[in-house]
């Protein structure tokens, strides 16, 4: 990097123009290329004179040697004021050459006008006397000419009312047309490469931030590269390239974008350098950086241009202490051994360094060219490779706890099919010795065995309705199980709603009498059948009818129907006068096994199932379930099923009338008899014989059966 600005500061082998004349009558451009034109030029202060002017008065300038910035420094003895305007005349002694050649001029604040042997080659701006009479214009220009003698007078008049530093801050470049144009063509190139990656860098990481908002350095880095790739098309250091595609840009706009891309690049380095390591950050240190430059932003967006360009060489000296302060947090994450810390400090001393030169050769403290393009590549690819090797750790990361959770989600899935199978398998074996009990209890109770004694059969009673209790409890862990394995088939085939709801009804009035409860049903006259499986629509009426009667101590419960005509739905609505249900409630009584208060199972007898069960029976349907309720006044839970289009007979397979499904109760008073709350007892008394709707004689549903007298 030394080598390079040292390269860059000396020229021992190129002519030097001296006492305001150059002699490159040996120089073959040909062979040796392009010359800068520095050395001794004429200067005549405060004055704006032509090429005929000087040719009648012959005035004798000053001598000043350029590249040199009016910056207040004495020349013979005399101040150069930053701001003013001047000629300069350089006289250039060439060989004979039959090719065109071209006269390359940049960085020369605030405009200028250029002839050659008398005649006016190019100009920027509008070179004037006072700040009112100047256009100022900042750009790269390559004014081609045929030379006609071997001798060149060049004439420049230069005007800065705008600028901090004005004059010729850097040399001309004589050569030939062809040679300069294609110099210059590959180094646009080449700068539209870096800003081309920086660009799509930073919108690569801004991306990524976007879909991951919790890393903040993606976001810092994606913004840093943005600004600088900004910054350079429309500054110096890279040839005022978008000048160049659109030439009628305010210089004032240009210039301040200039500076508001430098003020806000800074700090979102720094951000982005502290964010990859906040353990080796300082408190205070990069709050203060951000604050500083919010400082400067408002300054400049507050400020005319000829005020805001004083503060380029202030801001130099924030820029100096964050690189300073970067470092420093650097070299600490390489200390702690941080993955990545010598990538990007080996990067960012690069576009340091760069960066160090690019202030020197602006201040013209040394006489290099700007390198922080070069510097700006390193650090890219640097800052990249880290966050690139972050993001690969993350993602590999990420692959192996997505193996180790594949794992143990084929392991969780074996142990639930195991979980399922047991609760089959339990409740299976449950269920044939609860059926015993159950039958032998009941025959008991009704005289088998002989009359009890009336203590036993209140007691035979309360053994009866637990044993019932627990059978219901083995029904729905059973059907939940099928339910969630997704085994359950329906038979379907048009049912008659209001049929059924009577039946169910029937059963329910029994518990209701003992709370003080009327049951009524309010159907209208015409109601279509509805498309389903009678056993189980049985079973969500009865759920939702036992959970009116659980939850109502008294009142009233209607069960009313509806039908949607240009929906083809039937509406079935269970209306209670209970406790009521919060609303924030509604979306955890339809889970498995929740209950509204923590005493639920001691008062209703209920494991949280029967809910969930109803509304996976009538989605099965096609229907849904839905709720409302006020605490205090009551529930209405309604369900919709499809309606049978057309006229159907309500008759059995055989055309006979269907008689009615008595299924058993769900909370049977304890100490009655069987026929009157079991209508399915284990052993039937003498001529009864237990049959079950579209079954033959002798099998039984496990929940619905009816009785028929044997012929």
């Amino acid at each position: 990097m030394l080598a390079l600005i040292g390269a860059g500061c000396t020229h021992e082998s190129r002519p030097l123009a001296v006492d305001g004349r150059m002699d490159l009558t040996r120089w073959d451009f040909q062979r040796d290329g392009t010359v800068p034109l520095d050395g001794e030029w004429e200067i005549f202060r405060e004055t704006l004179l032509t090429p005929e002017t000087l040719a009648e008065t012959r005035p004798k300038g000053e001598p000043i040697t350029l590249p040199c910035p009016w910056n207040n420094r004495e020349l013979n003895g005399k101040p150069l004021a930053r701001r003013g305007h001047a000629t300069f005349r350089l006289v250039v002694d060439i060989p004979g050459v039959e090719v065109p050649l071209a006269l390359k001029t940049t960085d020369v604040a605030s405009a200028h006008r250029v002839w050659i042997n008398n005649r006016e080659i190019t100009s920027l701006g509008t070179v004037g006397k006072s700040i009112d009479d100047e256009l100022p214009k900042q750009s790269l220009t390559i004014a081609n000419f045929i030379p006609r003698q071997k001798r060149l007078v060049i004439v420049i008049q230069v005007s800065n009312h705008h600028h901090a530093a004005g004059g010729i801050r850097t040399s001309p470049v004589l050569g030939t047309a062809d040679r300069l144009n294609k110099k210059q063509a590959r180094q646009w190139a080449q700068l539209m490469a870096l800003v081309g990656i920086s660009m799509t860098i930073g919108v690569y990481h801004l991306a990524v931030f976007l879909f991951r908002r919790k890393e903040r350095a993606p976001l810092y880095f994606g913004a840093f590269c943005l600004l600088i790739a900004l910054n350079t098309l429309v500054s110096s250091s890279g040839g005022w390239f978008i000048d160049t595609l659109f030439t009628g840009l305010s210089w004032k706009l240009l210039y301040k974008t200039d500076l508001a891309t430098l003020f806000t690049a800074c700090p979102a380095l720094v951000l982005f350098i502290t964010s990859l390591f906040p353990d080796e950050d300082a408190r205070g240190i990069v709050p203060g950086i951000c604050i500083t430059s919010a400082l400067f932003m408002a300054v400049l967006t507050c400020t005319p241009v000829e005020i805001a360009t004083h503060s380029l060489a202030l801001y130099h000296v924030v820029i100096i202490f964050s690189s300073g302060y970067c470092c420093r947090v650097l070299i600490l994450a390489v200390m702690h051994e941080r993955w990545g810390g010598g990538w990007i400090l080996g990067g960012f001393l690069f576009f340091a360094l760069t960066g160090m030169n690019d202030i020197l050769h602006e201040n013209r403290l040394i006489n290099s060219f700007y390198l922080v393009p070069a510097g700006l590549l390193i650090l890219i690819l640097s800052q990249s490779l880290v966050l690139a090797r972050r993001f690969s750790s993350a993602f590999f990361t990420v692959e192996n706890l997505s193996s180790e959770l594949g794992i143990k989600n084929r392991e969780l899935s074996k142990m639930d099919k195991l979980k399922d199978r047991f609760l089959a398998d339990t409740s299976h074996e449950l269920r044939t010795p609860l059926t015993g009990i159950i039958g032998i209890s009941e025959s008991l109770l009704a005289g088998v065995a002989g009359p009890l004694p009336k203590g036993a059969g209140e007691h035979m009673g309360l053994v009866v309705s637990s044993a019932k209790r627990l059978s219901s409890l083995v029904d729905d862990i059973l059907d939940f199980s099928i339910l969630e394995n997704g085994d359950l088939k329906l038979r379907m085939r048009p049912v008659d709603i209001r049929a059924l709801t009577d039946t169910v009804l029937t059963v329910s009035r029994l518990p209701a009498a003992r709370k003080d409860l009327v049951i009524e049903e309010r159907f209208p006259r015409r109601l279509p059948k509805v498309m389903g499986d009678e056993n189980r629509l049985q079973q969500i009426l009865y759920n939702l009818v036992g959970n009116a009667v659980k939850f109502t101590n008294s009142g009233r419960i209607t069960v009313t129907a509806s039908h949607g005509q240009g929906q083809g739905l039937v509406s079935v609505s269970v209306r209670d006068t209970g406790t009521g249900i919060p609303e924030s409630k509604f979306g955890a009584i339809f889970e498995s096994f929740r209950r509204l208060e923590e005493d639920d199972a001691r008062t209703s007898g209920g494991t949280g199932l029967g809910l969930n069960i109803t509304k996976q029976l009538v989605e099965l349907h096609g229907g849904s379930l839905t709720v409302a309720s006020e605490v205090g006044k009551g529930s209405v839970f309604t369900f919709t099923l499809a309606a049978v289009q057309g006229p159907e007979k309500h008759e059995g397979p055989t055309g006979r009338p269907l008689a009615p499904v008595l299924p058993r109760p769900l909370f049977p008073p304890p100490g009655t008899g069987p026929l009157e709350q079991n209508p399915r007892p284990l052993f039937p008394p003498p001529g009864i014989w237990p049959m079950t709707r579209n079954s033959r004689p002798g099998t039984a549903h496990p929940r619905f059966s009816l009785w028929t007298t044997r012929p």
